[in-house]
């Protein structure tokens, strides 16, 4: 079966994920219907965990995490770096997706 880790479980820590989501879809430019398009997970499901009334399923966590191109380090509170340096294309240095789509455009 699939390794869960809660799906009611720990209401602070999904209500701390949420938010960070939301940080990391903010500094992307996304909004929750960009990444139902970008992965696997329904409007309803989706809604939950950006509201905070979910745990999510660590397979979940991960597909929302390469779709935002954001560590899930960042996302569970073991870093305040949304990206991973040590990933190639991700640093935490780096322009956000927004900004690089503005500079594009100039």
């Amino acid at each position: 079966g699939d390794v869960i880790m809660s799906e009611r479980s720990d209401k602070p820590l999904a209500i701390f994920m949420s938010r960070r989501f939301r940080s990391a879809m903010a500094d992307n430019g996304l909004n929750s219907a960009d990444l139902i398009r970008k992965t696997t997970i329904g409007h309803g499901q989706m809604s939950n965990y950006m509201n905070g009334h979910f745990m999510m399923r660590v397979d979940k966590l991960k597909e929302l995490c390469e779709a935002l191109g954001c560590s899930s380090d960042y996302i569970l509170g073991l870093s305040d770096f949304m990206y991973n340096p040590a990933c190639p294309g991700s640093c935490m240095f780096a322009k956000t997706r927004k900004e690089k789509n503005e500079d594009e455009s100039v």
